[in-house]
């Protein structure tokens, strides 16, 4: 009976220690790619630093490094380079032991450059910035072990504002569009400190 008991208390032990609680800190890293139909390719990496400013709610900042590949039509195509910087927050719902759905919602401002080519020529080379806004209702995490998490996310509602200016400072393009996509993902690795 008592070595009962010793597993059982061991047992609840890790699974507090797992739980997501007020004060804990993480440091994720984390890898994602959109691909559509259209002619539109976007892959990003990115560091973030986590608070859990509340049990189970999880305040974010990231920063990281996108790039785009776009066919805007025929043999014109549009590359673009930047980095990003992402405050979110997630919630974290407990599916079972180790499993967490958790849905985050955030936004960004974002900068870099940009080129348009026709065919190899090069016809505009310049700046871009905006800002954007999403909400990932898709997101899950599995605790490998207290101290390491493996997370995947999958489609998000998105909305983005950008302008593209060319090296002489005029707006060359604008982009300012809602959407859903199902077709981008991320995955991410979070270390609890």
């Amino acid at each position: 009976m008592k070595r009962i008991f010793c597993i059982l208390l061991a047992l609840t032990a890790c699974v507090s220690l797992s739980a997501q609680q007020r004060g804990d800190k993480a440091i994720s890293a984390f890898a994602g790619a959109t691909f559509s139909n259209a002619p539109y390719t976007l892959v990003q990496a990115a560091g973030e630093f986590n608070y859990f400013v509340a049990d189970n709610f999880r305040l974010s900042f990231a920063v990281g490094v996108p790039f785009t590949s776009t066919t805007v039509a025929d043999n014109l195509k549009q590359n673009t380079f930047g980095v990003y910087f992402n405050p979110n927050i997630a919630y974290y719902v407990k599916l079972t032991d180790n499993f967490y759905y958790t849905p985050e919602i955030g936004g960004g401002y974002e900068l870099g450059s940009f080129k348009q080519k026709y065919t190899s020529t090069v016809l505009v080379n310049g700046k871009y910035n905006g800002y954007y806004l999403y909400f990932a209702p898709l997101y899950f995490e599995f605790k490998v072990n207290p101290r390491f998490a493996i997370g995947v996310s999958i489609g998000e509602f998105y909305y983005e504002n950008y302008k593209y200016k060319d090296s002489s400072n005029q707006i060359v393009d604008k982009s300012d569009s809602f959407s859903f996509t199902l077709n981008s993902g991320n995955v991410s690795c979070r270390f609890y400190l």
